[in-house]
């Protein structure tokens, strides 16, 4: 899970959804689209390769998302309900270790879906990420918030147990205990709610000011009229520059996107 961080006493927006949250319900050929998405979908494949796996990129369509997190979401869940309702006294293993082991599928979209965003976003991936981000804090919020699994973090915490751990599993122990206390696992159900309610609004606004802002530093520019001062640049960058002009409607000049 991605760590948790408050501002002004409000949890921002976490990196995580919610497949069981508040959804519209679906058409009976958007269903029947999300089905095929997913059975096909390559954000669902495991990572094979060299250096323990790759992403599929090269496979990968914007259209795919959506489904992807849903699917992945639904095992995510499936995961931390049977670490949180695991019947067994918690320790390290069956505690810690499974949770940090947990949501393979759904962190490797994850990490695929930030590369989109932050490098490689269109109209089409917005619409996405206005979706899928209010859904992501949402689901954080159910994972931060899930009693039975901050009990077995915070049984381990003042248990004499944690006194034998290594260096590195105290130091695991007291980063999750503290993530979720700051995201507010010890607050009654009331406030849980409307903490939750708060994180999806500001996941909402965030994006929306994100791609205003890229919306504006897309239109900047600089314009080059004289191939002079081109000069030392290879000719695909200056193929492209002259192809960046000519979409503006710049013909004979070059254009250096921001």
């Amino acid at each position: 899970m991605k760590p948790f961080y408050l501002i002004a006493g409000m949890a921002l927006l976490p990196f995580a959804a919610d497949a069981q949250s508040k959804t519209r319900p679906q058409t009976g050929a958007a269903m029947m689209r999300e089905r095929i998405n997913t059975e096909n979908n390559p954000l669902l494949e495991d990572w094979t390769g060299d250096f323990g796996g790759l992403p599929p990129f090269a496979k990968v369509k914007v259209e795919y998302f959506v489904p992807a997190f849903t699917k992945a979401m639904e095992l995510y869940e499936s995961e931390i309900q049977a670490i949180a309702n695991n019947p067994a006294k918690p320790d390290f293993e069956n505690t810690l270790e499974a949770l940090e082991k947990a949501g393979e599928k759904y962190h490797h979209i994850r990490a695929m879906y930030a590369v989109w965003s932050a490098n490689m976003n269109s109209p089409e991936f917005e619409k996405v990420e206005a979706e899928m981000e209010p859904r992501l804090a949402a689901f954080q919020d159910k994972i931060f918030q899930n009693q039975n699994l901050f009990q077995r973090i915070e049984a381990l915490h003042q248990s004499d147990l944690a006194k034998s751990f290594k260096s590195d599993q105290k130091r695991l122990l007291e980063k999750k205990y503290r993530q979720f206390v700051l995201a507010g696992a010890k607050l009654d159900e009331e406030t849980k709610s409307k903490v939750s309610e708060l994180n999806q609004q500001l996941a909402a606004c965030y994006t929306r000011f994100s791609q205003n802002l890229l919306a504006d530093e897309n239109q900047k520019f600089l314009e080059i009229n004289k191939e002079n001062d081109l000069a030392g640049l290879p000719k695909n960058l200056k193929d492209a520059a002259a192809r960046a002009a000519e979409s503006r409607g710049l013909k004979g000049a070059w254009v250096i996107n921001n």
